[in-house]
């Protein structure tokens, strides 16, 4: 089964998205509009821009077998980011803002393990149960619309700058694709050697689940620690290099045959600000 959209997450994300957006951006004007008035640092501006670029996904945790693949750790994949975001420079060196975007991730995981099965013997059409050699896959795939504020500190008063910004995300999709394989076609069974194996679907492949993940958590929340270079290529446009790491602050499912079932990201990308004078 193919991942499925979840109208419910998009009317979340939606009141999510509107609220929090509508407020930051006061807060962020009103922060503004103070340091001018305090100030002796340079005018207030608002800047727009979007940003994008690669992740490589690390998964943690252990999922209760059903296939021998029940280690996570190992567990790691490339997919991508993308956002829009609004800003406002309240001072020389720190500038708050909001991103909203999307955050597809996915891993790969795999497993050598020994599990006792039953398999059908292709040479003498026997049915046989042994213990088997068996290859674990678990393909995971989620994807978030997520809002992040954020708050921009540059030493410097400009180029490099760091940055912190909690992500809350709602689940737009999931997936999970778990399939064991048999290692060899050779098991003992009742003292006998039995050759030439499959799995009682008449393959060495056998794929135990293909759908959405089970109780899978709508509400994702982690921490963004970012690092990167704003270059000046016009007086009031900026290229913006960096890169990122994800910490999860939540469980990717509540089904209780998962522990401590998480994913983190480390990203490096690219995006375009526009500085608008107030």
């Amino acid at each position: 089964m193919l991942s499925r959209y979840i109208p419910d997450s998009y009317k979340c994300a939606n009141d999510v998205v509107s609220v929090l957006i509508g407020s930051l951006l006061l807060t962020v004007l009103c922060l503004s509009a103070k340091a001018q008035e305090i100030g002796n640092e340079k005018p207030s501006s608002i800047s727009v821009g979007v940003e994008g670029g690669w992740m490589r996904n690390f998964q943690s945790g252990r999922l209760d077998a059903r296939c021998g693949c029940s280690d996570l750790d190992a567990g790691r994949a490339d997919s991508w980011i993308a956002d829009f975001f609004v800003g406002s420079e309240f001072s020389r060196y720190f500038s708050l803002g909001v991103k909203v975007g999307i955050d597809n991730n996915s891993t790969t995981a795999t497993s050598l393990s020994r599990d006792s099965s039953t398999v059908a013997s292709v040479g003498d059409q026997r049915i046989v149960r042994g213990i088997l050699d068996l290859k674990g896959t678990i393909d995971v795939t989620l994807s978030y619309l997520f809002v992040a504020p954020y708050l921009n500190f540059t030493p410097f008063g400009r180029g490099f700058f760091l940055q912190l910004a909690p992500e809350f995300g709602t689940l737009l999709s999931s997936h999970l694709r778990q399939i064991r394989e048999l290692a060899n076609t050779t098991i003992i069974s009742g003292g006998d050697t039995v050759t030439n194996i499959r799995f009682q679907n008449g393959s060495t492949r056998e794929t135990l689940q293909d759908g959405p993940v089970q109780d899978v958590n709508k509400l994702h929340v982690s921490l963004i620690i970012a690092a990167g270079y704003d270059f000046r290529i016009s007086e009031d446009f900026f290229l913006l290099a960096g890169g990122s790491y994800h910490v999860p602050l939540t469980m990717i499912s509540s089904d209780p045959q998962t522990s401590h079932w998480k994913i983190s990201s480390v990203t490096i990308g690219l995006g375009i600000r526009h500085r608008l004078p107030l």
